[in-house]
């Protein structure tokens, strides 16, 4: 019999008293696969300019990211896909570079997505004074994600209508079974 994914409340339920024998080394080998964590971590290391057609709108970052880690987790660029068969409670953290293309004093902000929508409390916003100064920025989420959700980190230019470069980008997901 194939390991499986079961949720918190399942191996609780299968776990709660060994009375009548049930917890059998699949039951046991579920529960190892159930408890380890979900991650994937993702990078861009090539600049990447990101077209801004509108002042504060959000677009998805350019650049082609190198996946370092999946478990339970698919790449394309700057998307994570969780494929676990459990939904999983996660915590994303990236942190980014980010220069304009031109003028100055330019109010930049990065959000985490998922499945194309904007993560409102992940919003971080900061001031870049001039092309070519690079001003780094982090943010932070926590959300629940089901079997093919993605997560992808979105950027916009407040001011004006100037596209942003991605210098750099990291982002990590670590997640458990609800």
């Amino acid at each position: 019999m194939a390991d499986t994914q079961r949720s918190i409340a399942d191996l609780l339920a299968l776990l709660a008293d060994n009375c009548n024998g049930e917890i059998t080394p699949q039951v046991m080998r579920d529960l190892v696969l159930s408890l380890n964590l979900a991650a994937g971590f993702m990078w861009v290391d090539t600049p990447a300019e990101t077209p801004t057609a509108q002042a504060g709108t959000y677009y998805k970052a350019a650049g082609s990211t190198t996946l370092a880690y999946g478990q339970v987790f698919t790449h394309t660029d700057n998307r994570l896909t969780y494929t676990g068969a459990e939904p999983i409670q996660a915590f994303v953290i990236a942190t980014t570079g980010l220069s304009i293309a031109s003028g100055s004093n330019d109010l930049v902000g990065i959000q985490i997505a998922k499945n194309d929508g904007l993560i409102a409390h992940s919003e971080v916003r900061r001031l870049i004074n001039s092309s070519p100064d690079v001003g780094g920025v982090g943010c932070m989420a926590t959300v629940e994600l089901d079997t093919n959700d993605y997560i992808e980190l979105w950027i916009a230019n407040h001011t004006q209508a100037v596209n942003t470069i991605v210098q750099f980008m990291q982002m990590l997901i670590i997640g458990r079974t609800k």
